[in-house]
């Protein structure tokens, strides 16, 4: 019966695919690639398959390097002669570098930094090198200017124009003026000045649609792991509040998560969509065994099922990067994710670019509100995997360990046993000599 249930899903996959292939044109649209998570240390060939592609731009969305990471140890904050080493060293890399002139330099390279190219683990406004991190990302980038010198981040802003249209992408800084965790929920991303940046850049004219990226996820709130905008939920419903009410089309890419996924939810008579790319060199199924236990495990129960316009097909656990192309004669912005050998994966419209102007209305995921039970299924997924699997599997270990142990200590008695007894023949033969 799953086979069977497979096979339409796969059909209809591949005529999805088909359609969005003949709304955009091949050359006649504007095509940017987005991607993030890099390991400086390990091999990078994702950037040979993103040239490959012939994008027009390349957006970064932070983790282009793990300067918290250092070989055989455990994930520890950068200090500055570290963190300008490891971007060194990423600026050696020929497959990184020989994209950037493909693509026509670094003018053509939008980037923003999350925490582990910031310099640890979850950095916030507490990072004691917030400075030298920013100068060694805007050196690192070939940056200047404002954002290279403001205190409160690397965000920024860029009017790309294609055939028929311009599209504004707009890149935000989740780290520099990020507050700390609480329990209360409490706190902020951006910072006041970030937030009346951001207003103004989706109400300024100039631009025909906006796309908006973001380092963690924006859309889903159901998480119970990792960093999301809903950690801080008031300042979630301010940013969806903007760009609900934006005055043009807009869609929100996002990275982090080491794996990609679609999101959606509805915001009155508007949809808004986001599409995660987040895994050059690492992701969930491309990893050890238990990483990709976990990620069957939670993805089989359900997890941010209700944010994904279909609950078991958009996210993908392995290597990937992101491409979004925007056709002004065709009117949409489409959205695709790529894997390890270049091949489409997912593929869906991000964004109509003839959407009427917003209003400012409740955003809801596209499957409802994600209620208690649903909450609850999750935590019950969690509570099964902690009390259940992973004692069962301790308990499979640990037998087998002691099943080999008595094997060895038997198969040991059982050689000394039978030197013992050459011995002793080779004593008695001795003797009878």
């Amino acid at each position: 019966h799953a086979q069977t249930g497979a096979m339409p899903r796969a059909r209809a996959r591949a005529a999805r695919l088909v359609t969005l292939a003949s709304l955009v044109a091949a050359g006649e649209g504007l095509r940017l690639a987005f991607a993030s998570c890099n390991l400086q240390m390990k091999p990078q060939p994702m950037w040979g398959r993103i040239q490959e592609r012939g994008a027009d731009r390349l957006v970064l969305l932070g983790d282009t390097i793990y300067a918290d990471k250092r070989p055989g140890e455990a994930s520890r904050p950068a200090d500055v002669e570290w963190l300008r080493e490891q971007w060194a060293l990423q600026a050696r890399n020929e497959n990184f570098t020989a994209l950037v002139d493909a693509i026509g330099g670094w003018d053509n390279v939008l980037a923003v930094y999350d925490d582990h190219d910031m310099g640890a683990n979850d950095a916030d406004m507490t990072y004691p090198h917030v400075r030298e991190a920013q100068a060694a990302f805007c050196e690192f980038f070939h940056a200047s200017g404002e954002r290279c010198e403001r205190p409160d981040g690397v965000y920024g802003s860029w009017d790309v124009a294609g055939d028929g249209g311009v599209l504004r992408v707009v890149l935000l800084d989740v780290r520099t003026s990020r507050t700390p965790y609480t329990r209360s929920g409490e706190g902020d991303f951006l910072g006041e000045a970030q937030w009346r940046w951001l207003e103004d850049e989706l109400g300024r004219e100039g631009a025909d649609a906006v796309l908006i990226g973001s380092p963690i996820s924006v859309l889903p709130d159901d998480r119970f792991i990792s960093e999301f905008w809903g950690r801080f939920p008031a300042a979630r419903a301010r940013l969806l509040t903007l760009v609900s009410s934006s005055p043009r089309p807009v869609a929100v890419i996002s990275g982090d998560i080491h794996y990609a996924e679609l999101s959606e939810v509805r915001c009155g008579k508007r949809v808004l969509r986001e599409l995660a790319s987040s895994g050059l060199t690492h992701a969930w199924l491309a990893g050890k065994a238990t990483g990709r236990l976990l990620y069957r495990f939670f993805q089989g129960f359900g997890y941010q099922a209700a944010y994904r316009p279909r609950r078991h097909e958009h996210h993908f656990g392995h290597l990937n990067f992101g491409e979004v192309e925007v056709d002004w004669r065709a009117g949409v912005m489409v959205g695709r994710i790529l894997d390890s050998g270049g091949a489409v994966v997912m593929e869906e419209v991000l964004a109509p670019l003839t959407a009427p102007p917003g209003a400012r209305s409740t955003c809801v995921p596209v499957h409802g509100v994600v209620g208690f039970f649903s909450r609850q299924r999750l935590v019950l997924a969690a509570l099964i995997l902690l009390f259940f699997v992973l004692p069962l599997v301790t308990v499979a270990w640990f037998g087998f360990a002691a099943c080999m142990w008595l094997w060895v200590r038997g198969e040991n008695r059982r050689r000394a046993r039978i030197e013992r007894q050459n011995l002793e023949f080779e004593r008695r033969k001795a003797k009878r000599d």
